[in-house]
């Protein structure tokens, strides 16, 4: 009989104590945001209310854009395959550095500069198109590819000139491929001016090598989806 009439003067007391209108406000308050965000997760996780937002790459440093999208284990062979004949393909032309990073999974292409440009010129000149044309494939279509077009310059100038130049012509070659269709989503243009010589500048040989355009190709959503259903079609 004792432990019943605690029970109830208990009960009463918790009853009093959530009756206070700024405990009552603070109870309804944490139910309102429980209830918010169950909503969340409903959606969040719902598949039918979902949508799938593509990161912005054009928010991520070089090194952030070499590392996404992953490629999950059911395409990497497939994809690997690809880049192989690919990077053989690329080869074959003139004046090409080919090569792969990410254990084979991203294609890296280094272009000497006077290929597309004049001494100290932001237009493309005449005959760049025959350099560009080889890589449409890749931009033709969207996401299937995301293409980082990094452009180096000598130290023939000020720090600030330099830059300027690179930044400039970077922009030119992937207003070119836009202007072949390509998607600028999926184009990222980095400037890099002297910062990164790959030799010495004490002669117009080096300086020359030094001025260069590499071309990154990422497998994206779209080859990568196709590369589990085994049919990677560039012609789509």
């Amino acid at each position: 009989m004792k432990n019943r009439l605690y029970i109830i003067l208990l009960f009463a007391s918790i009853l009093s104590i959530t009756s206070c209108t700024p405990v009552k406000k603070a109870m309804n308050s944490t139910r309102d945001a429980f209830g918010r965000l169950t909503e969340s997760s409903k959606n969040l996780f719902h598949h039918k209310d979902t949508v799938e937002a593509h990161p912005d790459i054009h928010q991520f440093a070089l090194d952030e854009n070499l590392l996404v999208p992953a490629i999950p284990s059911k395409s990497l062979e497939e994809i690997q395959d690809m880049v192989t004949q690919e990077v053989r393909r690329l080869s074959k032309i003139k004046n090409l550095r080919v090569s792969t990073v990410r254990q084979g999974e991203v294609i890296k292409v280094v272009m000497p500069l006077n290929q597309l440009f004049l001494p100290n010129d932001t237009t493309l000149w005449g005959r760049a198109d025959l350099s560009l044309r080889p890589f449409m494939r890749y931009v033709r279509i969207p996401d299937y590819f995301h293409i980082m077009l990094v452009v180096h310059s000598d130290n023939t100038g000020s720090p600030l000139y330099t830059m300027n130049l690179s930044k400039s012509r970077s922009i030119a070659v992937r207003d070119w491929f836009v202007s072949q269709g390509g998607s600028p989503e999926y184009i990222v243009t980095y400037a890099k001016g002297s910062t990164e010589p790959i030799y010495t500048n004490n002669s117009e040989i080096d300086r020359d090598r030094n001025r260069r355009i590499e071309i990154y190709l990422i497998p994206a959503e779209g080859v990568i989806k196709d590369a589990r259903k085994k049919r990677i079609n560039f012609s789509e």
